[in-house]
């Protein structure tokens, strides 16, 4: 499946051996009235095309498909009438078309390998009828594969994995020097509580990679560089990771929200805390954890 920079998908085709999902997520509109009107459209201009509205307000699912339907909406921001309505079904016509001709990968381990970032998911994703290839990470989360596109990504199979011949560790390897690779550039900005000791950072770039950052050895030791030798982290999302020192005088409340966010953003991960040291990440103690909370 390859997508124009402009283009935002959303898809999970849990039929099939494709699993195409959002780099970046826009503020989501909230009330799904914009959903709603992709759905009138559709009902109108496409009745052919079979789909259901689930819970979540900007998504619709085409068979086994989910269209995040959020950037579709900043996208048509500022149309009206005609317009509009064109705009909203040249974007779900081009998903739908892409899906029956998309392709996984090149096939090709040297053509692919560069494309390769780590991701981190959480672990339901081991329930779909596609098998992913991953590893364990935390009881909520497991660590997996991606494919890096324009605006999207896939997620990597096992049966990828054999159709390039090459073992699992060499897909890790990969991943983690792809994802470290396209954060040498990302800035780290650092923040003092006022009044108080130690320092914070909250990182957001908006490429769907942020939280996976907490994997990646050269970011994450330019980002204890930039406060302490020894951090504190939280990845409530996929798309946030924040990171603070132990003395920060803000722990508390930087700990509350990574706990409040893993149940309110896009793309949740987990409420857990992280040790970010010399010798690599771990899961925060009970202890470490509550002195945080404190």
């Amino acid at each position: 499946m390859r997508l124009g920079r402009r283009t935002f998908v959303g898809a999970l085709v849990v039929g099939g051996m494709m699993m195409v999902l959002p780099r970046a997520l826009a503020q989501p509109g909230g009330d799904g009235s914009f959903r709603d009107e992709v759905a009138e459209v559709l009902r109108r201009r496409r009745p052919a095309l079979r789909f259901t509205l689930p819970a979540g307000p900007e998504t619709i699912v085409v068979g086994s498909a989910h269209i995040y339907t959020g950037n579709l909406q900043r996208d048509v921001e500022g149309l009206g009438g005609a317009a509009r309505e064109q705009a909203i079904l040249h974007f779900i016509d081009r998903l739908t078309r892409d899906w029956k001709n998309g392709e996984t990968s090149t096939g090709s381990w040297r053509l692919d390998k560069e494309r390769l970032r780590i991701q981190i998911a959480p672990a339901a994703y081991r329930n779909l009828s596609v098998e992913l290839l991953s590893r364990d990470f935390t009881p909520q989360n497991i660590i997996v594969y991606a494919l890096d596109e324009t605006l999207s990504y896939i997620l990597v199979t096992r049966e990828m994995v054999t159709s390039w011949g090459v073992d699992p560790g060499l897909v890790h390897a990969a991943a983690v020097a792809g994802l470290d690779r396209l954060s040498e550039k990302t800035s780290i900005a650092v923040s003092r509580p006022a009044g108080g000791p130690g320092a914070y950072a909250v990182l957001a770039a908006g490429d769907g990679y942020d939280a996976a950052r907490l994997l990646a050895p050269r970011f994450m030791q330019r980002l204890r560089k930039a406060l302490a030798d020894t951090v504190i982290v939280g990845i409530p999302g996929r798309d946030r990771l924040v990171a603070w020192t132990p003395d920060c005088a803000a722990r508390a409340m930087l700990a509350a929200h990574v706990e409040t966010d893993s149940e309110s953003l896009s793309h949740p991960l987990t409420g857990a805390l992280f040790v970010a040291g010399p010798g690599g990440v771990r899961l925060a103690t009970a202890a470490e954890t509550a002195a945080q909370h404190g």
